[in-house]
């Protein structure tokens, strides 16, 4: 057995499909079914059943849990020695949400890089649940998620809390609203006025999505969707252009080099109410010992969050989460 073939092995458990394993690997089919083949033979056992669809034996899932132990042993091992020497080199898994990997790329990475050079950061977009997911099989060393639910073995590192906006052209608030209210930032908009004017939303299913949506049905009011994209920085564009207004989160109008918020002369722009809430937190397995540069990570974090929340502070869009103690 070699760590190589544990490492074939998981790639198809995760993947269910020889397959899609294969060309994930970048090997032939018949050298991975050879990996898998060999494994069985060596410890006498039957690791998947093929029919009437491909999935793990008893046998198969004992050797996942046991592979995964094992890897993450090598990861371990491989982080202490980077640790020890500046000239070994070691990866360092973070996964991110997909709105935050701008703002890591730009000010912590850069931040880590200079002090750790030797370390390859590897970024894993996902949503949070996907990336919990990875977490808890060793897939990545930590994450940055949003409303990161509690879970046993868990430690949770509370960053900020962040609040949904709504940014609209000034005329067409104007228009459909009749210029109701003072044009201070972070002024809560009301449901009327969101009933009002034109949306420009994400997709049922993001999570964006889902806080409007228990927002309006709390104020039992129908929303005017106009138009619906994954891409925040497509509805931040149509809203600059006048086209309606959009459900954003502020990240996609802060600068981080300049460490503000940079929002156009021509829009307004709303705080929404609680519903629109969230707490953004880094996680790591709690029974994982991370090595010093993996903590170190976790403090530039930090310092690029604390920033990102005084420059919505400054602007009065802002709330501080309660610091959540591990999970048991």
């Amino acid at each position: 057995m070699t760590l190589g073939t544990l490492e074939v092995f998981l790639t198809v458990v995760e993947e269910m499909s020889f397959t899609k394993a294969a060309q994930r690997l970048l090997i032939t089919q018949q050298s991975l079914s050879g990996h898998i083949r060999r494994l069985e033979e060596e410890y006498g056992v039957t690791l998947f059943e093929r029919r009437p669809r491909l999935r793990l034996t008893a046998e198969g899932e004992n050797m996942a849990f046991y592979a995964g132990q094992i890897l993450r042993l090598r990861n371990d091992m491989v982080s202490e020695f980077a640790d020890l020497s500046a000239q070994r080199t070691a990866d360092l898994n973070l996964g991110i949400s997909y709105m935050r990997s701008s703002l890591f790329s730009m000010s912590a990475w850069k931040r880590f890089h200079a002090a750790h050079s030797n370390i390859q950061v590897r970024l894993t977009e996902a949503n949070t649940n996907t990336l919990l997911e990875k977490l808890q099989r060793g897939d990545i060393t930590m994450m940055i998620g949003v409303d990161i639910r509690p879970i046993p073995g868990l430690r949770v590192i509370p960053l900020m809390r962040e609040s949904l906006l709504c940014m609209v052209d000034r005329d067409l608030y104007d228009r459909t609203c009749g210029g109701n209210g003072t044009d201070v930032p972070g002024e809560a908009i009301s449901l009327q006025d969101l009933g009002r004017i034109p949306l420009l939303l994400p997709p049922r299913g993001n999570r964006l999505r889902t806080a409007m949506e228990r927002m309006f049905r709390s104020g039992v009011t129908r929303p005017r969707v106009l138009l619906e994209s994954d891409r925040q920085d497509v509805l931040y564009r149509l809203v600059c252009e006048g086209e309606g207004a959009g459900v954003l989160s502020p990240m996609v109008l802060y600068d981080a080099e300049k460490g503000r918020l940079d929002v156009p002369e021509n829009c307004r722009i709303f705080r929404i109410g609680e519903a629109g809430v969230s707490t953004v937190s880094a996680a790591v397995l709690s029974d994982t010992q991370l090595p010093h540069y993996a903590e170190e990570m976790i403090g530039v974090i930090r310092s690029v969050f604390r920033e990102y929340e005084e420059a919505l502070k400054r602007m009065h869009l802002i709330g501080r989460p309660e610091e959540r103690q591990p999970a048991d």
